[in-house]
């Protein structure tokens, strides 16, 4: 009986489309970027969210449903890595050597571009997200009202040396630390540049 006691609350979250306030009640750890000239501006710091246990187990449930679906339906780019299982940024430096050598072997002239996307996961438009997810009932509806209700309004205290943690609410963007927002990421990405196909190889962490 205890064995099936998660799983069905799992399932029971899911089904009614909720993710309970005490499960979004996180801890945001200030974290130093390496290599910034300047650490007292806030731009030199990260923060990653330190999420309880019971809610990684259901996010990890709604990723691994998620994915199928996305891959099916062409909701990321084809030439994703990272945050895609068994494609990482190994894969992607690879295939780029491979296109630069198929390029230089039709004698054309080759050039890489490389993109540092500041504050993505921060960034994220929800009313745009949940726009994609819910497209067209490609996402079936139990997983788009579960979704919408995940990445609503938080609790996050940050915890930083010397100072008192002090709740505070975040409505925007998607949690960095959660198993479902790389996914969730490079969906976002996927809608806001639907003709993207080709080299371009989107990574994200």
């Amino acid at each position: 009986m205890e064995g099936k006691i998660i799983p069905k609350l799992a399932e029971d979250m899911l089904e009614w489309g909720i993710h309970p306030p005490m499960l979004k009640e996180w801890t945001g750890i200030i974290l130093p970027k390496r290599g910034k000239k300047d650490y007292t501006e806030c731009a030199s710091f990260r923060v990653i969210a330190l999420i309880q246990t019971f809610s990684k187990i259901v996010e990890r449930i709604v990723n691994k449903r998620l994915m199928g679906i996305a891959y099916k339906e062409n909701m990321y780019c084809i030439n994703q890595t990272r945050s895609i299982p068994q494609r990482s940024t190994v894969d992607a430096a690879l295939s780029l050597k491979d296109w630069i050598r198929e390029s230089q072997f039709a004698g054309k002239k080759t050039s890489t571009v490389f993109l540092d996307v500041k504050g993505g996961f921060d960034n994220v438009n929800h009313s745009k997200l949940l726009d994609l997810v819910g497209a067209d009932e490609k996402v079936p509806r139990y997983l788009v009202n579960w979704i919408s209700n995940f990445i609503q309004t938080r609790q996050i205290p940050l915890a930083y040396p010397g100072s008192p943690r002090t709740s505070n609410l975040v409505d925007r963007g998607i949690p960095q630390g959660s198993p479902l927002s790389p996914l969730l990421f490079v969906m976002y990405v996927r809608a806001l540049h639907p003709n993207a196909e080709h080299p371009d190889i989107f990574t994200s962490s």
